[in-house]
């Protein structure tokens, strides 16, 4: 296994909460469970969000995976992205430091 990371953007129709009906919070429910999954099998190791405006918001998903096309599979079955929300991109991933105070910041 390697490392990857998929970087998630919104589409720009979903800068605006205006924008965000039942179906896309339901999404966005689906994206949530979706990663949890993926923490809770050990495939997910670190997700996280900016805090910003949702025009410059994005999020990130560090995970295992075999090569860049289960990488990108895992990426495209985001309920996020394979219902058009969000838009991304996945990368090989270089882990170099993890310090001790990084656990601090465990939101779950």
């Amino acid at each position: 296994m390697k490392l990857f990371v998929y970087h998630l953007a919104l589409k720009p129709q979903y800068h605006d909460f205006a924008a965000w009906d039942a179906g896309v919070q339901e999404t966005f429910n689906q994206h949530a469970e979706y990663l949890n999954r993926g923490i809770q099998h050990g495939r997910v190791m670190m997700v996280g969000r900016t805090d910003t405006e949702l025009r410059d918001n994005f999020g990130m998903v560090i995970f295992e995976a075999e090569n860049q096309a289960d990488a990108d599979e895992f990426m495209n079955s985001d309920p996020a992205v394979s219902k058009g929300v969000m838009v991304g991109r996945a990368f090989p991933f270089k882990l170099l430091k993890v310090t001790e105070q990084a656990k601090k910041w465990n939101a779950w």
